[in-house]
């Protein structure tokens, strides 16, 4: 006679967790990897475009060309450093390491990692 054998998820809660601190262990072995180029990529620009060309133009629509261009520079580096590690290092965990193939093996459904994904 066969037994049945049934298996018993953890709580959701411990599934989206698991995702969320298997990234946050890998973001912050590496954070200096991860965190100085978003940093200074602003500045960099800042000084060679906002320095560097703001001696020629003086205002931008009636304001000061320096805070103009700051505030612009922020906007656009959090746009481009969100939209690269969703794209580049979603495709680097599902192409070469593997990590979501690994992350459903384990007793998570694919609902649980897009969730933990997005925390």
């Amino acid at each position: 006679m066969k037994s049945k054998t049934t298996i018993v998820k953890p709580p959701i809660y411990m599934r989206l967790f698991s995702v969320w601190y298997r990234h946050m262990r890998v973001y912050t072995k590496n954070l200096v990897a991860n965190g100085l180029p978003p940093f200074l990529e602003p500045l960099i620009f800042l000084v060679a475009i906002g320095l560097g060309l703001g001696r020629y133009i003086t205002e931008m629509k009636g304001m000061p060309y320096l805070p103009f261009l700051a505030t612009g520079i922020l906007v656009t580096t959090a746009m481009f450093t969100a939209s690269f590690e969703c794209t580049y290092g979603t495709f680097i965990r599902l192409e070469f390491d593997k990590a979501y193939d690994g992350m459903i093996s384990a007793p998570i459904t694919v609902k649980d990692l897009f969730v933990g994904e997005i925390l």
